[in-house]
């Protein structure tokens, strides 16, 4: 009986050897590998071990192998349970390096999983102070490093809603200059506790607004001397026009001038996220505005007489007046097709075939040049 039983076990025992040689399709023998870090381990014990065949056969995994050889050249990564299985004795030592390499790979992200890596961040507090009082008016916890003056000005605007980042100053001295929105906080002169004053710019306006503004008022205003509109000129000349047609063509030029200027303002201009105080604006209206006024008065008072030189006169100063404006508009179009990090232009412009951009050669900016000869023409 006991041989019986030592042979009945012993073909048991070589069977299940031939059976796990050989390959099998059954379901414990195909599933994927155990996401489990322990059993990560356990197979990178098995691949440290120098690939002996004794090792696969004692952890009960040969059949495993082939199966993941199999996976990895047909589909390089993961695992697919249509993919047959393979004797292991059919495979090279260079393949078994690669499925070695494969589940050391495997076993490494495993045991990496769920690891952080714990950093000690040290954080700066932000004091903000009134400059005359020396009051605190806002008090900032655990800022970033990294933090810029922008967002220090954003978690201000948080405790002050009326007082949003354009028009806010801050300063490290109540007399010193405005910090820039791109300054970061650790490379500022201070410690981890920095103390800022507060200044505030008063009512902003963006610059698209700034824009309109300067160019609408001038158009308006010299259509009201070009009307003769009553309390201007004497009532005699009320709601009159002049006689002669170079006031006409000048009024056709500098109506065509503003609204270029409006239009490249709409849809062509690019500005970048300043602003100005209202009381700028004004001053800068002011200028804008009675400038147009004291061309508009002489050129359409009732005394006013036409060039001396005459038809040539004229018609050469319209040539260059037009040339000038296309001019300016076309650099405008060439400066709005710079690639610009945010509102910083990453590039220069240079000169093309274009005969417009040649004074690329001697400035940087010769839409301003145009507009210097246009004004010169146009007076």
């Amino acid at each position: 009986m006991d041989s019986e039983e030592e042979n009945e076990a012993r073909e048991r025992k070589t069977n299940s050897e031939q059976e796990m040689l050989t390959g099998c399709t059954s379901q414990k023998h195909m599933d994927p590998l155990d996401e489990q870090t322990d059993s990560f381990r356990a197979w990178e014990s098995i691949v440290w071990s120098g690939l002996h065949l004794e090792d696969w056969r004692r952890h009960g995994i040969i059949n495993r192998v082939a199966y993941f050889e199999d996976a990895w050249w047909l589909t390089g990564t993961g695992f697919t349970r249509q993919a047959p299985c393979k004797n292991l004795f059919s495979m090279d030592l260079k393949n078994l390096f690669t499925v070695a390499q494969f589940i050391k790979t495997r076993c490494e992200h495993g045991l990496k999983a769920g690891v952080t890596n714990n950093k000690n961040y040290v954080f700066f507090e932000v004091e903000i102070l009134d400059p005359k009082s020396k009051t605190q008016l806002c008090f900032l916890d655990k800022v970033e490093p990294s933090a810029t003056i922008a967002e220090i000005k954003c978690l201000f605007h948080k405790n002050y809603p009326n007082i949003y980042p354009s028009r806010q100053a801050l300063k490290l001295h109540p007399a010193g200059k405005a910090l820039s929105d791109d300054d970061v906080l650790e490379d500022l002169p201070v410690g981890t506790t920095a103390t800022m004053f507060f200044q505030d710019l008063g009512p902003q306006i963006g610059w698209t607004m700034v824009f309109l503004a300067e160019c609408f008022g001038p158009l308006f205003v010299y259509l009201l001397f070009y009307f003769r509109l009553p309390f201007i000129y004497r009532y005699e000349y009320n709601y009159t026009q002049s006689p002669f047609k170079v006031v006409r063509l000048a009024c056709w030029c500098h109506s065509l001038h503003y609204i270029k200027k409006l239009a490249e303002t709409i849809f062509i201009h690019r500005f970048s996220h300043g602003t100005l105080p209202v009381h700028t604006i004004l001053l800068l209206c002011l200028y804008y505005w009675g400038f147009a006024a004291w061309q508009a008065y002489y050129i359409n008072h009732p005394l006013y007489t036409p060039a001396s030189y005459g038809r040539l006169q004229i018609y050469a100063a319209l040539v260059m007046f037009l040339v000038c404006e296309l001019g300016n508009l076309t650099v405008h179009v060439i400066l709005n097709r710079i690639s610009c990090n945010g509102s910083r232009p990453k590039e220069i412009p240079y000169p093309t075939r274009n005969p417009f951009t040649w004074l690329f050669f001697f400035v940087s900016c010769p839409n301003y040049t145009y507009e210097v000869c246009k004004d010169t023409v146009r007076e």
